[in-house]
C-alpha cells in the first residue's frame, strides 16, 4: 500500500483529470463495501457506527476533525466485511480524496445532511439491507462528489 500511496498521490499530482478517476474507484469499492457489510452487521458494528457518528457531530466546526471521522467512518464500514484489504484500500483512497477536499460556499451547512445519510446508512446495515445500502452509499457519494475538486482557487 505504501508503494501504491506514492503512486497514486503522483498521479494525482501531475494529472487533476485523474481525481475524476478516484472518484470512480471510490463509488465502485464503497457500493461493493457496503453491499458485503449489510450481510455482517452485528448490534456491536452499528453501534461503533453510531458512535463515530456522533463524534463528527460534535466535531462540527472543525473541517479537520469532521473528515478525518468521515474517514474512519467509512473505514468501520470496511471492518465489517472482515477484509483487511478493504480496510486498508478504503483508507488510503479517502486519504488520497480529502486532500482534494474543498468545501464550497453553497454547500456550507450541508454537514447535517451527511451525518443523516451515515446514519440512513447505518440503519440499512443493520437491518441487512444490501440493495438499500447501496443505494443510500451512492446516493451519499454523487451528493459529495463536487466537494472534491483539483481546482486550488
Amino acid at each position: 500500500i505504501h508503494q501504491v500511496d506514492g503512486i497514486a498521490k503522483l498521479l494525482l499530482s501531475v494529472e487533476p483529470s485523474n481525481l475524476e478517476h478516484l472518484k470512480q474507484l471510490r463509488r465502485i469499492l464503497e457500493a461493493g463495501t457496503v453491499q458485503s457489510a449489510a450481510g455482517k452487521c452485528t448490534a456491536e458494528d452499528a453501534k461503533d457506527l453510531r458512535d463515530l457518528i456522533e463524534k463528527q457531530r460534535a466535531s462540527l466546526g472543525d473541517d479537520k476533525a469532521f473528515i478525518q471521522t468521515d474517514i474512519a467512518f467509512h473505514v468501520r464500514i470496511a471492518k465489517i466485511t472482515d477484509n483487511p484489504l478493504l480496510q486498508v484500500v478504503t483508507q488510503a483512497m479517502l486519504s488520497w480524496l480529502f486532500a482534494y477536499y474543498r468545501p464550497l460556499l453553497h454547500w456550507s451547512g450541508r454537514e447535517e445532511t451527511t451525518l443523516l445519510e451515515h446514519e440512513r446508512i447505518v440503519q440499512l446495515l443493520e437491518d441487512g439491507d444490501r440493495k438499500g445500502a447501496v443505494d443510500m452509499m451512492g446516493n451519499h457519494l454523487k451528493r459529495s462528489d463536487p466537494l472534491y475538486t483539483a481546482d486550488q482557487t
